[in-house]
């Protein structure tokens, strides 16, 4: 999720995180046994939601160059 979306809708992206280590049973049995040794950090991942212009005459952009 876009970290700008998820402060508008006032989301708190590590509590969700948690909750699906927690809760999700796809999930859940595989980290029973984890701890957290740190604090949760995170950066965005490119999603596609941007308009920029990728392509021109002699170029196209892919992967996370082209988000």
């Amino acid at each position: 999720m876009n970290a700008e979306i998820a402060s508008k809708k006032k989301i708190d992206l590590r509590k969700v995180l948690l909750d699906a280590l927690s809760n999700n049973s796809i999930i859940k049995n595989r980290f029973q046994n984890a701890r957290l040794s740190d604090k949760i950090y995170g950066w965005e991942l490119p999603t596609g939601e941007s308009k920029t212009k990728i392509y021109e005459s002699n170029f196209l952009l892919i992967g996370d160059a082209a988000s």
